[in-house]
């Protein structure tokens, strides 16, 4: 029984490396065929407006955040 364990553990072995190799050259084979007119064209984002100022709900000072209901900086914590 031994020296069939180890002949599975060896072909295991070897099966794993044939995969890992026919793989690795699959994914060669098509990123080299990959060139930079294939690729996608990336938009570049669109600039945000500012937003306008508002007062905290606090403490009436002007700021321009986003969340928290536009607390100032010192009332957001």
């Amino acid at each position: 029984m031994d020296e069939i364990n180890v002949l599975m553990t060896q072909f295991q072995v070897a099966i794993k490396m044939a995969v890992e190799a026919e793989v690795k050259r699959q994914i060669s084979a098509q990123v080299g065929g990959i060139t930079l007119e294939d690729a996608p064209v990336v938009r570049a984002r669109k600039p945000y407006a500012k937003s306008p100022p508002k007062p905290c709900p606090t403490c009436g000072t002007l700021n321009t955040a986003r969340r928290y209901r536009f607390h100032c900086a010192g009332h957001r914590a």
